[in-house]
């Protein structure tokens, strides 16, 4: 590992040949790494595949920096909750002094959540400018590149584009190996070379989803030997570690955030306050879990996936300018992770 991040823990984040770029790209942020000319990276992958691993990781490396206190850490979803506010309250000058004075680090997370919300999307650019302009630097993490999100200006896409964008490529049969092998190491667990191939062949998978397949095998009591194809579990309930969450736990905390019943968000009911529940249910889903349109319909027992892209739409769109819903939505990420 290079020792300008040494906090990268192995044990946490594994090198493995697809995720190599990215790792070499978050080192070229750290406080100590020398400067490149290029102050922005961005890591795009699908949930579950590190992004927020690296980006944590990077924010340690700085934590023990004479300069902490001007860094910033932080979703797109917060990022434009707290425009919002500061919108609302009339202190936006108080919010742009804070994120564009003297930062020397900047992470945001999730950048997708950020389309269509053009103020937010101007903003920002004026934030890149500032930080980058001061010499600072700033990490995103995105689940698309900046040019494919939908309602993304092409003006922000080319400030991000114009630094490292790097992906993490899906995991290939020898790596999902080689992470399963050491998740179950673990647990202190000794598996068989022919389960590991099995399960490394089976789960084509991110892994985060990986790990939590390990976790529910040994939370249920499964000897690794005695795994059969029947006793796998179903990827679409995997308990994921740390931040993760199953399709049944987002219903069950919306639906007690909303006041409604599980049962009321699967149901057929289309009062305001059911719908809204069910259309958040549906995009946190798609937030959280990556899960495509047609698994979520099928839990939500809506037969046209074309429901759950309206829904992720509907709420996007809301958050531009609702911040009842935003704080909603903020409540129930906060309480997943506590149950992850």
């Amino acid at each position: 590992m290079s020792p300008n991040l040494r906090q990268f823990d192995p044990r946490k984040f594994q090198v493995l040949p697809e995720n190599r770029l990215a790792l070499a790209a978050v080192q070229k942020l750290s406080p100590k790494s020398r400067r490149t000319g290029i102050p922005i990276v961005t890591v795009v992958a699908p949930s579950g595949y590190g992004k927020s691993l690296l980006a944590r990781q990077l924010f340690q490396s700085w934590q023990g920096d004479q300069q902490a206190s001007r860094i910033h850490f932080l979703t797109g979803s917060q990022f434009a909750a707290k425009l919002a506010d500061a919108s609302s309250r009339n202190i936006v000058r108080q919010f742009q002094k804070k994120y564009r004075q003297d930062t020397k680090l900047l992470i945001c997370e999730d950048l997708q959540t950020l389309e269509r919300r053009n103020e937010t999307q101007r903003q920002l650019i004026a934030v890149i400018d500032d930080i980058t302009g001061n010499g600072g630097r700033v990490m995103f993490t995105t689940t698309k590149m900046p040019n494919e999100i939908p309602g993304f200006s092409r003006k922000l896409a080319n400030r991000i584009q114009g630094g490292i964008c790097v992906g993490i490529e899906p995991l290939s049969i020898p790596s999902r190996r080689k992470l399963l092998k050491g998740f179950f190491e673990a647990e202190s667990l000794h598996v068989p070379s022919q389960t590991l191939d099995t399960l490394a062949k089976k789960f084509d998978v991110s892994p985060r989803e990986l790990a939590g397949l390990v976790a529910q095998i040994c939370s249920e009591g499964i000897a690794p030997s005695d795994l059969r194809e029947g006793t796998f579990p179903s990827p679409i309930e995997f308990r994921l570690p740390g931040n993760g969450i199953t399709l049944s736990e987002i219903a069950r905390v919306t639906a007690r955030e909303f006041g409604v019943t599980v049962e009321e968000l699967r149901g057929e009911s289309r009062t305001q306050r059911i719908s809204q529940a069910r259309q958040a249910a549906m995009a946190l889903a798609r937030e959280l879990l990556n899960l495509n349109y047609v698994e979520i319909g099928e839990y939500f027992r809506r037969n046209n996936h074309s429901t759950v892209i309206h829904a992720c739409r509907k709420v996007a769109n809301q958050l531009e300018s609702d911040i009842a819903l935003e704080h909603h939505l903020g409540t129930i990420r906060r309480e997943l992770q506590k149950k992850g």
